[in-house]
């Protein structure tokens, strides 16, 4: 007899005797997809119950485990009744078990146990063997699967030319799901109880698009979409973990755990590591170059009251932070006088005073005070040449704010 596993319909029937003792034997050759089944390691059973529930359960013999090949002898239990038994082969291997299709055994009755004349019971059992024969040919050569627990090997094709077809779900007879195949894709709907139908997503194969449509749904929108969870990206070893950000397909920048356990902003344009904290040393380095919102270049200053710039040089300002750095170049700065007002970025919150040398008429130097006030205006003080204009006055300071 030849089984194989992956033919559900290809039961097989075997007609005895009631009673018989001679202990007709069935030698099997076990394939899957025409493949044999190797055996090796496990232990082959007979099971069968009778028309009347009896079961019996037997020990079959391996005799090839490599080509699956194994025997059973019918034991007299297995045909102590008159009628189909209903039977299959079982395979077992510590917790691993698996069965064949069902084998039918049918027995004919034992004419010594019952007044039915021999000729109306051999003349009944063959007609029925017949019957069961023909519908035994019937189901091997009809391409067909069962209704309730079966199995197709092949595909089950569904013709959607200029329309759609769906594969639909019921519960008491009441639809409660569908999948729609149509030209374009495939969508999978539910119909709840209070009505209407509800699409959980939609596949459009031409444009390669899928969209869930649930409300309710635990997946995060490639687009527009909000996550109320933690985002959790788990490490082994020495493994880094990044969100990219892109452009055009091309990484711009990376945000993450670098594979020393470093926390740290890449610029993958330009090739460097903008800041990192370091979680061993606790450490948080800028490796960029840093500015604030207040921080400027050097702005050139506007000057008052017929100052000038020295030539070749210019008096401008520059904010970092919280620090300014002052530096003027002028000639023509008489005693008590202003001569730029600061923008207001620039300017302290209370006046502040400094001592500077400048050259005066003879080229001497002296000693005088400048005063940035907290207007802005920057006052020249303490020049022993009055209203005398001085040679010039280079001076740079640096203060915060």
């Amino acid at each position: 007899m030849l089984i194989d596993l992956a033919n559900m319909i290809m039961t097989r029937t075997i007609s005895s005797r009631e009673n018989d003792r001679n202990g007709f034997k069935v030698i099997v050759n076990l394939k899957e997809r025409g493949k044999p089944v190797d055996l090796t390691g496990y232990v082959v059973k007979y099971e069968a119950i009778s028309p009347y529930g009896n079961f019996v359960r037997d020990d079959a013999v391996i005799t090839n485990a490599k080509d699956g090949v194994f025997e059973y002898t019918v034991s007299k239990e297995a045909v102590s009744s008159a009628g189909v038994w209903i039977g299959y082969f079982a395979f077992e291997k510590g917790t691993e078990r698996f069965t064949t299709q069902d084998i039918r055994i049918s027995l004919g009755s034992d004419v010594k146990q019952g007044s039915i004349q021999i000729e109306d019971y051999i003349s009944d059992f063959d007609k029925l063997n017949k019957q069961i024969d023909a519908l035994q040919v019937a189901v091997d050569k009809a391409d067909v699967v069962k209704r309730s627990g079966d199995t197709m090997t092949g595909n089950l094709d569904m013709d959607i030319t200029g329309g759609f077809k769906t594969l639909q779900w019921t519960a008491g007879g009441v639809k409660k799901g569908q999948m729609t195949m149509s030209a374009t894709g495939a969508s999978l709907q539910g119909f709840p109880s209070t009505g209407g139908t509800k699409t959980a997503w939609a596949y459009n194969h031409d444009t390669d698009a899928f969209n869930i449509l649930a409300s309710g749904t635990n997946v995060l929108k490639k687009a527009g979409d909000t996550m109320s969870g933690n985002l959790t990206l788990d490490r082994t070893g020495t493994a880094a973990r990044d969100i990219l950000w892109s452009k055009d397909g091309a990484v711009q920048t990376n945000l993450g755990m670098n594979s020393a356990n470093k926390l740290r902003l890449y610029d993958n344009v330009n090739a460097f590591t903008v800041f990192e904290h370091d979680t061993a040393t606790k450490t948080f380095s800028i490796l960029a170059d840093f500015k604030t919102k207040n921080d400027t270049d050097w702005t050139n200053l506007t000057l008052l009251n017929g100052v000038t710039n020295q030539t070749g040089k210019t008096s401008k300002v520059k904010r970092t932070g919280n620090t300014v750095c002052l530096t003027v170049n002028v000639i023509g700065v008489k005693n008590n006088q202003i001569i730029t007002t600061l923008p207001t970025t620039f300017r302290p919150l209370s006046d502040m005073g400094f001592s500077s040398s400048y050259i005066k008429s003879d080229l001497n130097s002296a000693e005088g005070i400048i005063t940035i006030r907290a207007d802005g205006s920057v006052h020249c003080e303490w020049i022993s040449e009055g209203s005398t204009p001085l040679k010039f006055w280079s001076f740079t300071l640096t203060y915060l704010i």
